[in-house]
């Protein structure tokens, strides 16, 4: 029951970020937000998306969702 309580508010903590950042928009077309613990890089353009992939620092932090969603790419991360 424990556990199902925690993954519970974990995915709730998940769709605020990422509802959070999706309806942050700023003049440019790519950008990060941050809420909290968690991060938000977002970008209208795919090659914008996938360069962000290639410089990522998956060292230092871990992807927890990905998104596509009205043109634009989501990326949710954050420490690990």
């Amino acid at each position: 029951m424990k556990k199902r309580i925690i993954t519970i508010l974990a995915t709730l903590a998940l769709t605020g970020c990422i509802t959070a950042c999706s309806g942050t928009y700023t003049s440019t077309n790519s950008g990060t937000e941050n809420s909290g613990d968690y991060f938000c890089y977002y970008s209208d353009y795919t090659t914008d998306y996938l360069d962000f992939l290639k410089t990522f620092n998956y060292e230092k932090y871990e992807i927890v969702n990905i998104t596509n969603g009205y043109s634009r790419w989501y990326v949710t991360y954050k420490l690990k």
